[in-house]
């Protein structure tokens, strides 16, 4: 996305000619529209007409930027405060679309086959994200605890694994010493990541959250189409402060 050969040459980021160009006429919004709802008909919106769709969601604009089409379609200068106000909007759009009640209350009875009750409906996408990986966390936990009781050492050197404690989870920032994230990532993929990786104390230090956060990193590089993990380990961390 970034145009290296101008970093280069006046030492500040630039965005390449054709990522600031779908900006600017609205192609990348209505391929990120059309892929939400797979539906075609997004695909030749103006700005105005996306901010219009995303206000019929119930998705505004919270930001101090003015939003009109004159604004956005704008490219020297990009205006990327502007740009990045529908952006948030648009991934406000998608977490509440894929992250539904249904959706997670269906996740977390499968951890548990059914055989135990529902938690209340999530009231919001954040709430339910928490609700899955908590749920997930819990599922993991018994897996290595049913694991330990079968015997399982450490190294074969007949030490009983310890079984982890993990975080209970009440706002996003619960994540960023990456625990309960790399958690999640051995539930699913104990292969690619397993659970004794994980360094877990009841004050995770910085050097323990980073660890955790690179974990989460170096799977995401590894294992996804393409990588998801946008920031840097350290940004995150720091998110909880």
């Amino acid at each position: 996305m970034v145009n290296i050969e101008l970093i280069k040459k006046t030492n500040q980021e630039h965005l390449k000619p054709q990522i600031a160009g779908g900006l600017a006429n609205a192609e990348i919004y209505c391929l990120a529209l059309g892929n939400i709802y797979s539906d075609p008909n997004y695909h030749n919106l103006n700005h105005w007409a996306i901010l219009q769709t995303l206000a019929r969601k119930g998705v505004y604009d919270t930001s101090d930027t003015q939003l009109t089409e004159t604004t956005l379609i704008q490219t020297n200068p990009l205006r990327m405060a502007a740009h990045m106000a529908v952006v948030e909007m648009i991934m406000l759009l998608y977490s509440r679309e894929v992250v539904t009640a249904d959706r997670v209350l269906a996740a977390v009875q499968r951890f548990s086959h059914g055989r135990s009750p529902a938690p209340p409906p999530p009231g919001s996408s954040e709430q339910g994200l928490l609700t899955w990986v908590s749920h997930a966390c819990g599922a993991l936990r018994k897996r290595i605890e049913e694991e330990t009781e079968n015997g399982v050492t450490n190294g074969g050197e007949g030490d009983r694994l310890r079984v982890p404690d993990f975080p209970q989870l009440r706002e996003l920032k619960d994540l960023c010493d990456g625990v309960a994230l790399t958690a999640l990532i051995s539930y699913y993929c104990p292969d690619e990541l397993h659970w004794t990786e994980i360094r877990t104390s009841r004050v995770p230090s910085l050097q323990d959250s980073l660890f955790n956060l690179r974990l989460v990193q170096d799977f995401c590089c590894r294992c996804l189409p393409a990588s998801i993990f946008h920031l840097m380990p350290e940004d995150i961390t720091y998110m909880r402060e």
